[in-house]
């Protein structure tokens, strides 16, 4: 019988690491969000809207939830 070693972390963390480490080559996109995030509205490099589309499955509802976290939480 294999026993299984005991962690501190809930189910819900350990979803939400692995969630976070397979959200890859977004990075550039993230960066430029929270960029722009920096920038008064004043500021002609402000964007208003960022849009986003591509093929189904390729994250785009993930970006979007990352691009969500990043502007509550400061």
């Amino acid at each position: 019988m294999t026993r299984r070693r005991s962690s501190k972390k809930s189910l819900q963390d350990r979803i939400r690491d692995r969630q976070q480490k397979e959200f890859v080559a977004r990075e550039a996109q993230v960066a430029l969000f929270r960029e722009n995030l920096t920038f008064d509205l004043d500021d002609d490099r402000y964007k208003f809207v960022f849009n986003i589309w591509g093929q189904g499955g390729v994250g785009k509802t993930t970006l979007l939830k990352r691009y969500m976290k990043i502007r509550v939480v400061p």
